[in-house]
């Protein structure tokens, strides 16, 4: 029997649920300084739901759909102002 396949939000959960570790040789104020000076508190890793689920593949797809489109709007522009209509006429 085939394996199922796991949707997005299960293969996430997979991924980083139980990372969450504790130091033992030092504090993990003195491990972490600056981790208190951050702008949100999470009090329980194992509960926080990211809101993004973004894995570097997701990221990279959602990267290389917003350069394309960008590109998309640079070409065209230059492909609107290469036509003589466009410009200013000499004087």
């Amino acid at each position: 029997m085939a394996a199922k396949k796991l949707n997005l939000r299960k293969r996430y959960e997979l991924l980083t649920r139980g990372v969450g570790w504790e130091t033992t040789y030092q504090k993990m104020d003195d491990v972490f300084p600056y981790d208190t000076l951050e702008g949100f508190k999470i009090t329980d890793w194992d509960k926080w739901e990211d809101p993004f689920r973004l894995t570097m593949d997701t990221y990279w797809k959602f990267q290389a759909e917003k350069e394309k489109n960008l590109y998309a709007i640079i070409d065209s522009f230059c492909k609107i102002m290469a036509r003589p209509t466009w410009r200013t006429p000499a004087t």
